[in-house]
């Protein structure tokens, strides 16, 4: 089953931005796939965490390589934008670019108001906003981290709700993303 989950057999998970993009750390890792909301996806991420609940009561690991950052969120711990970069090394950097370039040369940028997420697809950030100016672009940045930073939220809340199934997930917030990645994979 992991095989299927990591081999793109799945919609479950994606290959980080820095492996699509074939730089930085963490190129052979997986992260939630943010794109997965239908019900059946849903399902699927329950399901999951139902796996990995039954591989830490039995101690039988699951082989899977997920990014730290989903191991963090999955004992509860918000993202940073430190995490961020562990996945998508140019995306912060890119922001903060973005938030302290000249505004001789900032206008001459002619930015949407949207951002990629992990996927690679736009997303539009406001509907307020059609460009990205020198007067908008700070409230751009904070968006912009913002849904970056929360981009899994429903698929990591699935996967919850599945392992609540077998283990009590209230006591995940006792160990760190690493130890959690040590119980369900060895």
């Amino acid at each position: 089953m992991c095989d299927e989950l990591q081999n793109g057999s799945l919609p479950l998970l994606i290959l980080t931005p820095n492996g699509r993009d074939e730089a930085g750390t963490n190129r052979d890792c997986f992260l939630l796939n943010p794109a997965a909301t239908l019900p059946i996806h849903l399902s699927m991420f329950r399901f999951l965490g139902i796996l990995m609940g039954i591989a830490i009561r039995t101690g039988s690991p699951l082989s899977l390589n997920l990014a730290e950052p989903v191991w963090k969120q999955l004992v509860g711990l918000p993202l940073t934008p430190a995490d961020l970069n562990e996945v998508d090394r140019d995306y912060v950097p890119g922001l903060m670019c973005i938030r302290d370039m000249e505004p001789e040369a900032f206008q001459k940028l002619d930015m949407p108001f949207a951002t990629h997420s992990a996927t690679g697809q736009e997303v539009r950030l406001s509907a307020k906003y059609q460009r990205t100016t020198v007067e908008n672009r700070a409230e751009y940045v904070r968006l912009a981290l913002n849904y970056r930073l929360h981009e899994f939220d429903e698929q990591v809340a699935a996967v919850r709700e599945g392992m609540s199934k077998v283990i009590p997930v209230p006591m995940l917030s006792l160990f760190t993303g690493h130890e959690l990645e040590t119980m369900i994979c060895g």
